[in-house]
C-alpha cells in the first residue's frame, strides 16, 4: 500500500470571524483542497459556533446550511462588529 499521499483520518479547522452584522447578515466557508483548489469532499462531523462579543450573542448566530464543502452561517442585524468563533470537523479518508 502506497502512503505517500495518506493524511490524517480528521481534522478540526478553527476560524475566527469578525464583520459588520448591520450590512452582512451572512457568512459562507468552503473548505477547498489546498492542492487542486477544488471543493474538498471531505465528511461532515460536527460544527460548534462559539460568541466572542455581545453583539454576537445578541445576533442568534445559526448554520443554515450544513453540508460540506460550503457551511453558511446566518445572523439577526444588530450594531457594531461581530465577532465568532467557528470550530468544524471534518472526516476524510487515508488514501488520497
Amino acid at each position: 500500500m502506497d502512503t505517500s499521499n495518506a493524511g490524517p483520518n480528521s481534522n478540526r479547522w478553527i476560524f475566527d470571524v469578525e464583520h459588520d452584522a448591520k450590512d452582512v447578515q451572512a457568512f459562507e466557508f468552503q473548505l477547498l483542497d489546498h492542492r487542486t483548489e477544488t471543493p474538498k469532499p471531505s465528511g461532515f462531523v460536527s460544527h460548534s459556533l462559539t460568541p466572542l462579543n455581545a453583539q454576537a450573542a445578541a445576533a442568534c448566530l445559526r448554520i443554515t446550511q450544513p453540508d460540506l464543502p460550503v457551511l453558511r452561517v446566518e445572523l439577526d442585524a444588530v450594531e457594531g462588529p461581530v465577532k465568532y468563533r467557528i470550530a468544524i470537523d471534518v472526516a476524510h479518508s487515508l488514501m488520497r
